[in-house]
């Protein structure tokens, strides 16, 4: 006969491991997303619609695509990453850190050129710009766009005088606090801006800088998440897209095979 005592114990220890067994599983469900600075607010509505949808909870965190890099490769509990080009998604995959055949483009970025102080609509008068805005061009994407419509416009982007931000989520910052005469924001940005007002932003022509060919992929971790796999299908349904003309993105999946031959 089992003392009622003992009983008790046992009890308790096996609910104690159904709860850890519930635990696990419901953490195995959400998913944490890693998105390029300039993506955060649609993937903050992507990830909403999602989630309604799926019932997984969606976990965004947002920086530099190059800093985002560094933390996936050193481990960072990451499960899908979008990036704001595809070269670092695809460097993800040579370095063993995500699943190389998950890689896809989301989503086209455009850029732009925006001024509280001096807005236009046409082509802003560069060399009486004393002080530009741009992301860290080794690690933002963004950055790197600007560094070459500088270098298409102005000769040389080594010697114009510009402000160094971590990320375009930073410059738009730097443009809004009037420390700049203004700065390349991404249309994303400004589609939703509050301070936008009476402000006119010029858009980049596509031919002054290399494509923004932003690419998704699974990383690693998130390979063992099912949740991964669905928000990268999601990425690529008809209400995503809808989303993302919206936030001033385009599409173009003939884009997502070219990564071996745009990153050697």
């Amino acid at each position: 006969m089992v003392a009622a005592g003992h009983y008790r114990n046992m009890k308790g220890v096996a609910t104690a491991i159904l709860l850890l067994l519930f635990s696990a599983t419901a953490n195995a469900d959400v998913l944490t997303v890693a998105v390029a600075a300039n993506f955060r607010a649609a993937a903050e509505s992507i990830a909403q619609h999602f989630s309604a949808q799926s019932e997984h909870p969606v976990r965004i965190v947002s920086g530099s695509t190059g800093k985002l890099y560094a933390q996936i490769v050193n481990g960072a509990p990451f499960d899908v990453f979008l990036s704001a080009d595809q070269c670092t998604a695809h460097a993800l995959g040579i370095a063993d850190a995500a699943i190389a055949k998950t890689q896809t483009t989301y989503a086209i970025g455009t850029l732009a050129y925006w001024s509280v102080a001096q807005p236009t609509q046409t082509e802003p008068d560069w060399p009486a710009m004393r002080r530009l805005a741009l992301a860290n061009p080794r690690t933002a994407p963004y950055g790197a766009a600007a560094h070459d419509v500088i270098d298409a416009l102005v000769g040389d982007a080594r010697n114009t005088r510009y402000v160094q931000a971590e990320n375009v989520a930073q410059v738009y910052q730097f443009i809004t606090s009037g420390n700049v005469d203004g700065g390349f924001v991404a249309l994303s940005q400004l589609k939703q801006s509050e301070h936008l007002g009476a402000s006119v932003y010029w858009l980049i022509p596509q031919t002054l800088h290399r494509p923004i060919v932003q690419d998704a992929i699974i990383t690693k971790r998130g390979a063992q998440n099912p949740a991964a796999a669905a928000f990268l299908s999601f990425l690529r349904s008809d209400a995503t897209q809808r989303v993302l003309q919206d936030y001033g993105y385009v599409t173009a999946p003939s884009h997502a095979n070219r990564a071996n031959e745009r990153c050697r």
